[in-house]
């Protein structure tokens, strides 16, 4: 689970190296089936949607910041 809710922008250094990290992980992407992304924005939920069009394996959803504890329970697969 990840809570970008203050979160605001990021510079292009900062995004390189955040790509770069990322792309170091590929071959572990097969321990997650779920990523839930908390925020209110919607560059962030077009961003997560193509994310999960990009990596079909892992399933990636958008929560508003009052549903944190629905996100929580929803990636760690309890409802």
């Amino acid at each position: 689970m990840t809570d970008l809710t203050d979160f605001e922008d990021i510079t292009a250094g900062a995004l390189r190296r955040d790509l770069q990290y990322g792309l170091s992980k590929l071959g572990e992407l097969h321990r997650f089936k779920r990523a839930a992304v908390i925020s209110d924005k919607q560059w962030i939920k077009a961003a997560t949607e193509m994310t999960d069009a990009l990596f079909p394996q892992i399933e990636a959803r958008v929560f508003p910041e009052d549903e944190k504890a629905q996100a929580l329970k929803w990636v760690a697969g309890v409802q």
